[in-house]
């Protein structure tokens, strides 16, 4: 058994210098906005809603970032439920305009397998529309890899009183990271209430160890617990090291059982 631990360690510290992380997005464009205004009671939109789910119908149609046309392929909101229907009602003018359902799978507290979803998913070199309600919106950031707490500062958290921003997540090829809170400037009052002047800045996505299948005796197999490592600095030399103990934790874990 000491045999096969030790030769198992090797293949993964060779897979750790290798091979690139799995479940991570690339050439994506995720767009994250709150649903539009609610009204004092009822599950819909105050008319001040209303009037700005039909103005994103063009807002989203041209939109553009750093003069780059957006051209939409995937529309997601927040699950209905007897509180609220306004996060798909806020985006269903848009997506009749574009001909593309809505996705509606996901609760408005399953931020993480939203996330998921979208790492995995078919969702690479795609740009993806996401509405939610505000109290979640820093989790899911959180979930697709960005810091809430320094893009909605001072405590990580999406104004009660603002509908008017938008959360731009940028994904290289290399799956790296670049966020940045904005203004939509589209209805009359969005430019009282601007958003935190944040400096963008990449950042990298959280690597996940595969769940390698292990012999047992018998011949049969078990799987090892995934280990999700947290985000790395750019230094290669940090990395592997990084790497290296927590494949090492694993591995001794393992040894344990």
């Amino acid at each position: 058994m000491k045999k096969l631990i030790l030769s198992l360690s090797v293949l993964l510290l060779w897979m750790a210098h290798t091979t690139p992380c799995a479940g991570q997005l690339h050439n994506s464009v995720i767009v994250i906005i709150r649903h539009a205004e609610k009204p004092a009671d009822g599950d819909g939109l105050a008319p001040a809603g209303e009037a700005r789910a039909n103005a994103y119908v063009d807002y989203f149609k041209n939109f553009t970032l750093d003069s780059k046309p957006i051209h939409f392929d995937y529309l997601f909101a927040a699950k209905d439920s007897h509180e609220s229907k306004r996060p798909k009602l806020t985006i269903k003018p848009l997506s009749k305009a574009l001909g593309l359902d809505v996705n509606t799978d996901f609760k408005e507290q399953d931020y993480a397998s939203l996330a998921d979803e979208l790492r995995s998913g078919p969702y690479s070199n795609k740009n993806i529309l996401v509405c939610w309600h505000h109290g979640k919106i820093p989790e899911l950031l959180a979930s697709l890899g960005a810091d809430p707490q320094k893009l909605l500062p001072p405590k990580g958290k999406w104004p009660e009183d603002v509908f008017g921003w938008f959360v731009r997540l940028e994904y290289d090829q290399s799956g790296n990271l670049n966020v940045k809170v904005q203004d939509e400037d589209l209805m009359p009052g969005d430019a009282a209430n601007p958003p935190p002047q944040v400096k963008a800045s990449p950042l990298s996505k959280p690597r996940v160890v595969k769940k390698p299948l292990l012999p047992v005796a018998g011949g049969s197999v078990r799987e090892v617990h995934e280990c999700r490592c947290s985000p790395l600095p750019a230094a290669s030399t940090h990395r592997r090291r990084q790497r290296r103990l927590e494949l090492q934790l694993c591995l001794s874990q393992l040894s344990r059982r």
